[in-house]
């Protein structure tokens, strides 16, 4: 569950909004997984679209003296629209994602978190992506890519960033057979607030066969570079009809930001990849 790790709770406001608390970035379409960046989506020319709807329990907490006090953002519910395009070892997309819904907790802790009236829906912070990538023997695939998020959300409501944020990293895929692994790490650079700078971590293996049912076991995790902030991490498991519908379930782990108790996922995919 994340939680916000605070010296105490008084009369003073806190402040701590300026950060986007929803943690599932749909990566750019390929049918293979959901949220790990696939290094090969480069090498197969085309364009991809997807919807992804996820509801996330309890992603942020209010903690003191290693207590849990009370909730601050009970649930939300998302809907992310991403598109990509890819053409000679590049690949281009835009994610927008959209808080359907949000509860917020109406408690002494939530408002000293958070003072006065806080959104329970709106836009969040749209993301541009590039990467390039290329295919090697033995079925590796790899590829860089970069990432900047534009402050389009609420920062006040916990629905974007003070700023823009930016995230570079790298990203490894390899073929076995009728399965299908992925890797990426990436930095993360946001602007000031609770939480800073991380190391994103993903990791997946994805069941790719004739048949039309698929499925796939993802784990994503942050670690701040700060010190003082918790780590966290989700789990995902999903199933696919013909990579283009999905559904599936992660729990989270650690007490970063913006990691829910559990999330539930459906989503779709069309596209000429």
């Amino acid at each position: 569950i994340g939680v916000l790790v605070l010296p105490g709770i008084g009369r003073t406001a806190l402040a701590v909004e300026g950060f986007q608390v929803e943690r599932f970035h749909a990566a750019p379409p390929t049918g293979t997984f959901t949220l790990v960046r696939d290094a090969s989506e480069s090498t197969s020319p085309g364009w991809s679209a997807a919807a992804f709807l996820s509801h996330a329990d309890h992603p942020l907490q209010v903690e003191r003296a290693d207590r849990r006090i009370d909730g601050i953002i009970d649930s939300t519910t998302t809907l992310e629209a991403v598109t990509a395009t890819s053409r000679e070892g590049w690949t281009v997309h835009i994610a927008v994602p959209v808080t359907l819904h949000q509860s917020v907790r109406d408690s002494a802790a939530r408002q000293a978190v958070l003072p006065g009236d806080v959104a329970t829906s709106g836009l969040n912070d749209v993301r541009f992506g590039v990467a390039h990538g290329g295919e090697f023997p033995g079925g590796f695939s790899l590829a860089g890519f970069g990432v900047a998020s534009l402050p389009t959300g609420d920062a006040s409501s916990l629905m974007g960033a003070d700023g823009p944020t930016t995230e570079t990293g790298v990203a490894l895929a390899v073929r076995l057979g009728g399965y299908a692994l992925g890797t990426s790490g990436a930095y993360l650079s946001r602007p000031g607030g609770a939480v800073g700078e991380e190391i994103a971590l993903a990791a997946g293996i994805a069941r790719r066969t004739s048949q039309p049912l698929g499925a796939s076991l993802e784990v994503v995790g942050f670690v701040p570079l700060s010190g003082e902030e918790p780590a966290g991490a989700e789990i995902l498991a999903t199933a696919n009809w013909r990579r283009r519908v999905r559904i599936g379930a992660a729990i989270g782990f650690g007490d970063a930001v913006g990691v829910p108790r559990y999330r539930v996922v459906a989503g779709c995919s069309f596209g000429r990849r």
